[in-house]
């Protein structure tokens, strides 16, 4: 898996697989982390990506998949 830099940005398409209601949504987040404490929890991109992604397929949307800005490097194939 890809190593990214803190404040990457991700994108990632999804279409909708209902034949009567076809349409898209496009996804974009990017995290940074400014703790206090060394040990907070680190809530990573991956976590993220597959939460939207969840929430994605929960509703009828293929998974996306994000991917950063090196293009052949995806976060959560």
């Amino acid at each position: 898996m890809a190593v990214f830099d803190d404040g990457t940005h991700f994108r990632a398409n999804s279409d909708h697989t209902h034949p009567n209601t076809p349409g898209f949504v496009v996804f974009t987040f990017s995290v940074t982390h400014t703790p206090m404490d060394p040990a907070t929890p680190r809530i990573t991109e991956l976590e993220i990506a597959n939460a939207i992604s969840a929430i994605a397929q929960a509703k009828g949307y293929t998974k996306p998949v994000f991917s950063g800005p090196q293009a052949t490097a995806q976060l959560n194939p």
